[in-house]
């Protein structure tokens, strides 16, 4: 996809390609688009017809004359109530309005307001996401051409005022750069757990070493994985055939002075719940609890292709969670590799389980701060919904760092409790922990009482699994979402200033 950026001029020729122009339910009838002498009248008549109100999610399309291009309006909603979100709605849905029509050359018109109310420094880079995020499809087992999505080629950006060219160009790098990791992620969550395998997980691992020759890239294998100690990982994936993975990709481009910081992310590439074997109805979605560890992937990526001048290492313990002959069982003590025993109570709670090693290697880069992220609880997606992450953690400067790169990010956390209480409900009478709380409340916070026991340095764990994939949204179609790829980037990018 070739993006530009150009200034709008006050009469541009906007009939020779078509154009999707944003316009507020109380849009202010001077300047702008009113301007344009080829279609401002036209869009004032249809204003006070009301045929188009500009109401959120509105889109319509404008009769074709004689002009080669179309125009496009895109409801904005009243301007008091406008922000990132109805930002990304509106384009995301006036993109794919434009890609499932075969249009794949257009303009969008970026009026200084939005770029006022969402940061001139910000606007172009979330708009060129979205292009990324709205048009991406998962089509790879697409036989029938009809079906299938064809990829955006050209879009260019009018916009106004004052313009720094390199500024404008550095923030459509950012967004394609964010773009692709996010679809990225989402393409390995999409992919069925038959090919999406730890072996395979790995060998993505292994080609973004090979593209960014300064990502280190180790693979552990299960031999290697015994050495280490890690019992946890070990133990979820005797039950499977594959070969279980620990991946570890460091990016260390700042000076020794600056610190490590870690991300850790569950990657279970199928999870049938292993001998507590889960109910047959939507076990198919179970592809996606590799998505922790998917959006840490994607996070390397992007902070490799924008070469951030950070120390930051990603973990991703992959496996699978099954049921076969050599199977953990509930009531099996497992030794993580920090000496911890762990009671297994229900061998469901699998994530936790490889997650505890993951968070016990980290120790050994002595990191800043270390924030895991796993599609971990039923129980945090009946408390939050599908909108937003549960956000964990006993470290305030942690928890408000995660938050703020969350909002820069426009991806939504929300603080649930953990304290002694909840530690209480995972101390094991005969282990040192369990894998599960005393009863069925609370399930996101004893969840995260668990992992805290394998942390001794500044930690947050963010639970994703009600974010992770869904039903889709106007700016980002079903399937795996890429949630959490924005957030760890602008963590990263936050730790290169205070370098």
């Amino acid at each position: 996809m070739k993006i530009f950026v150009e200034k709008s001029q006050s009469k541009p020729k906007v009939g020779e390609r078509t154009i999707v122009i944003p316009l507020f339910e109380d849009q202010d009838r001077k300047g702008g688009v009113f301007e344009w002498s080829s279609i401002g009248e036209e869009i004032s008549e249809i204003l006070h017809e009301k045929e188009f109100l500009g109401k959120k999610g509105e889109v319509l399309i404008l009769p074709k004359k004689k002009s080669k291009g179309r125009t496009v309006l895109v409801g904005l909603g009243k301007s008091e109530h406008f922000q990132l979100e109805v930002w990304k709605r509106s384009l995301g849905k006036g993109v794919r309005f434009l890609q499932e029509r075969k249009i794949l050359q257009f303009s969008i018109f970026l009026p200084g307001k939005i770029e006022e109310k969402l940061g001139v420094s910000d606007a172009l880079r979330w708009s060129t996401e979205v292009l990324f995020t709205a048009s991406y499809q998962f089509q790879e087992y697409l036989t029938n051409k009809d079906r299938v999505f064809e990829n955006l080629k050209e879009i260019t950006f009018l916009v106004e005022g004052e313009r720094v060219k390199k500024e404008d160009e550095a923030q459509v790098k950012e967004g394609s750069v964010l773009g692709e990791a996010i679809n990225r992620t989402r393409h390995l969550g999409n992919l069925p757990a038959i090919q999406m395998t730890p072996a395979y997980l790995a060998e993505e691992a292994k080609k973004l070493a090979k593209k960014y020759p300064k990502l280190k890239v180790k693979i552990f294998g299960q031999e290697q994985i015994r050495k280490e100690g890690m019992g946890g990982l070990l133990g979820v994936s005797s039950g499977s055939a594959a070969e279980p993975k620990f991946i570890i990709l460091e990016w260390m481009n700042a000076p020794k002075a600056a610190g490590v910081r870690v991300f850790a992310g569950k990657s279970i590439t199928f999870d049938s719940g292993g001998l507590s074997i889960k109910p047959a109805s939507k076990m198919d979605e179970m592809k996606f609890d590799m998505l922790g560890g998917g959006a840490v992937l994607g996070a390397m990526r992007a902070i490799a292709e924008l070469k951030l001048k950070v120390n930051v290492v990603g973990l991703l313990p992959a496996t699978e969670n099954l049921s076969g002959s050599g199977a953990y069982r509930p009531g099996d003590i497992l030794r993580a590799k920090n000496g911890k025993t762990i009671e297994v109570l229900n061998t469901d709670a699998e994530g936790r389980v490889v997650l505890a090693d993951a968070l016990s290697y980290a120790e050994k880069y002595k990191p800043k701060v270390v924030l895991d992220l796993a599609t971990l609880t039923g129980a945090c997606m009946v408390a939050l919904g599908g909108n937003y992450a549960g956000l964990f953690g006993r470290n305030e400067d942690v928890l408000a760092e995660v938050k703020e790169a969350a909002n820069r990010a426009g991806e939504k956390v929300w603080p649930l409790p953990i304290d002694d209480d909840f530690v209480q409900e995972v101390t094991s009478p005969i282990a040192d922990v369990r894998n599960l709380g005393e009863g069925p409340g609370g399930g996101a916070s004893t969840a995260a009482a668990f992992l805290e026991a394998f942390t001794n340095y500044p930690w947050a764990h963010l639970d994703i699994a009600g974010v992770a994939w869904g039903s889709g949204k106007p700016y980002i179609r079903a399937g795996a979402t890429g949630f959490g790829v924005s957030l760890l980037v602008e963590l990263a990018k936050k730790w290169e200033k205070q370098a």
